[in-house]
């Protein structure tokens, strides 16, 4: 991993925490990364502090589970892939971050902006909506007209 000082780590930790709670794609995340940390992260460094994350969120979740419920096994994957439990975690994970980052002095909430532009956002879902629903005319028009052929 690049050598960051502890402020860009957190920085960068809690930008990726950003990325997973928004569900963001590894292209989404990238950008949105580099929109708001100021420079470009290499992939293999995204998944470096990805998969911390995880780890940290998986020891916490452990850990919370034997003390709450001592002599029951967890499986644990199922909460990985319930995206929901997923984002709820990593809220945990982030008020953690931004703990840290007030002990070192650094306020992360500054960094907490929205990982999605919803303007654009709508624009485009409407573009691909009219998109689909003019193909969809078009299939009709030519069904209709193959079947007054007949």
């Amino acid at each position: 991993m690049p050598q960051f000082s502890e402020r860009k780590k957190l920085i960068l930790t809690f930008l990726i925490i950003n990325c997973e709670m928004n569900q963001l794609t590894e292209k989404e995340a990238m950008r949105y990364i580099k929109q708001n940390f100021g420079r470009d992260v290499s992939r293999r460094t995204y998944y470096n502090y990805r998969n911390s994350i995880y780890h940290n969120y998986e020891k916490t979740l452990l850990q919370d589970y034997r003390k709450n419920y001592p002599g029951l096994l967890l499986h644990h994957d199922l909460a990985k892939s319930n995206k929901g439990l997923v984002s709820m975690a990593m809220m945990t994970e982030k008020i953690s971050i931004i703990r840290k980052g007030l002990k070192l002095g650094t306020n992360l909430v500054k960094y907490d902006k929205p990982a999605i532009d919803y303007a654009q956002y709508m624009k485009d879902q409407e573009s691909q909506m009219k998109v689909s629903l003019d193909k969809s005319k078009k299939l009709i028009e030519k069904i209709q007209s193959k079947r007054r052929g007949k």
